[in-house]
């Protein structure tokens, strides 16, 4: 006793401190197990325990940083290793492929493309290079272009699992699922633990499950009119993805305030289908009948209605649509009195770069009251931000009646508007996706005059499992002024959706 007593009296001898080379030695041996922020902590210990050996050490720290979330910090790191004149041929291409990487992965394409241009220039066998680039260009959504220089390597390497699976991305996100989910049970079954593909796949594989769907959606308008919407369908998915059909029905009350006219409730059965045709071709449709019920003396209708359309994609950078829409109007003396409107439209999208969107629309429908409407739009945004994504632009539109008649449907002589628009999106967490809008400008009625508006919105999307989402919405638009009646609208709603 007397012993163990001296021997836990005696002082405790302090570790020595690892010295500079061991830590480096077990920051490579994290690396080489992809053990990256540990790599990253190691080698930062590493230099202040020797600040002289920062400049031997700092590419390495920073390829680390770049793969363990710190990619933004990491640039400038890479410019600074980029300006040493001692730099080796092999350092120096190492270190331009890093600073391209990183750059990548923080939305600064453009310049991450050209170095990478700059790469397969300087050493045009360079498959990593290449591959990179075809990559970027996916990114950018140039996703034909990614297509085939990616096919070009999945060729020349038929094992290479990064560019399979970079090809399958490029796949799905051009609207291709049916070849997609090829390549990557094609890599699956080479590399059958394949985490990467076997994730992709299986997120394919539910996409093409049939889905049921229900929602809702209520809104007060200021002239008295409330309008509560409920809906049920099913769809299903045939062709690998590229097909799809289903049924729905939706059911629509008008409750006007007390004075201001019947309540109306309408049943809309329909059907709706879609069929992609290749690469550059899809087209959509859905026909319904609105069954129209007043709950006074106004008398029942049936009217038929439906929406179709075409999409072509002459390439990565353009898309044109063309439709046919015959629809009734949201107000009850137009639901009363059966007017509907029959439409054709023609739109165009283009996209310069990933960060530009402008589109134009133009348009033109007979009312069955013997009216004529011709309506236009143009609008051009672009993204400001990354994370979260923040897109800023603005839109003019307008639309004129051949006659002004009194069948319950807004119907100026002229009407337009020029608003300043923006668009932020983003996601919480992994589950939880968000994404808001908002305009405000001004309005030019004839005869009623101008006016400020203005107008706000947003959705929650929440997955709580893989087959399983629910959405929640709301917003208000306004126009009201003092001097002037003007008009606005408010709404929420949710829906559900899951695939079997």
């Amino acid at each position: 006793m007397l012993g163990l007593c001296l021997v836990a009296a005696l002082p405790l001898r302090a570790q020595p401190s690892p010295s500079p080379e061991t830590i480096v030695a077990r920051a490579r041996e994290a690396a080489r197990t992809d053990r990256n922020a540990e790599s990253a902590h190691l080698f930062r210990e590493a230099i202040a325990a020797d600040p002289s050996r920062r400049e031997e050490l700092l590419l390495e720290l920073t390829d680390q940083m770049t793969y363990s979330g710190e990619s933004r910090a990491a640039i400038p790191l890479y410019r600074e290793v980029l300006v040493r004149k001692s730099l080796s041929a092999g350092d120096k291409r190492r270190a331009v492929s890093g600073l391209a990487l990183a750059l990548s992965w923080n939305d600064q394409l453009d310049e991450a493309l050209r170095i990478y241009a700059g790469l397969v220039s300087e050493d045009p066998g360079s498959f990593e290079a290449r591959r990179d680039a075809a990559r970027i260009l996916s990114w950018r959504g140039r996703h034909r272009a990614a297509r085939a220089k990616l096919a070009a390597l999945v060729a020349e390497r038929p094992d290479d699992s990064e560019t399979a699976v970079l090809l399958a991305q490029a796949e799905r996100w051009s609207g291709r699922p049916d070849l997609a989910s090829a390549m990557l049970r094609g890599l699956l079954s080479r590399h059958p633990d394949h985490l990467v593909a076997g994730r992709l796949l299986r997120e394919l594989e539910i996409l093409q499950r049939p889905r049921s769907k229900a929602g809702g959606n209520v809104s007060n308008q200021s002239d008295g009119l409330g309008i509560a919407t409920a809906w049920i369908g099913h769809d299903a998915t045939y062709d690998g993805g590229l097909s799809e059909a289903g049924a729905m029905v939706e059911q629509v009350r008008y409750l006007p305030d007390p004075g201001k006219g019947e309540d109306i409730r309408v049943w809309r059965p329909g059907l709706r289908g879609r069929h992609r045709f290749g690469d550059s071709w899809e087209a959509n449709a859905s026909a319904s009948v609105d069954l129209i019920r007043p709950t006074g003396a106004g008398p029942s209708r049936d009217v038929l209605t439906f929406d179709a359309w075409g999409t072509y994609w002459p390439g990565d950078t353009v898309r044109l649509d063309a439709g046919l829409k015959r629809a009734t109007f949201d107000n009850t003396k137009s639901q009363l009195l059966g007017v509907a409107a029959l439409t054709g439209s023609l739109s165009c999208d283009v996209t310069p770069s990933e960060r530009v969107v402008l589109k134009a629309r133009g348009d033109y429908g007979d009312l069955t009251d013997g009216n004529r409407r011709t309506g236009w739009s143009a609008e051009g945004s672009y993204r400001i931000l990354h994370r979260p994504r923040l897109a800023i632009g603005v839109r003019y539109s307008g639309f004129a009646f051949a006659d002004q008649l009194d069948g319950g449907y807004f119907n100026p002589k002229r009407y337009q508007s020029l608003v300043a628009t923006a668009h932020a999106w983003g996601t919480i967490a992994s589950r939880v996706e968000w994404d808001v809008e908002g305009n405000w400008g001004r309005e030019f009625v004839v005869p009623d005059g101008d006016k400020p508006t203005w107008g706000v919105g947003g959705k929650l999307t929440w997955r709580p499992g893989e087959a399983l989402e629910i959405k929640g919405w709301g917003g208000h638009f306004d126009s009201r002024q003092a001097s002037s009646a003007g008009f606005a609208r408010s709404w929420i709603g949710a829906s559900m959706g899951a695939r079997w």
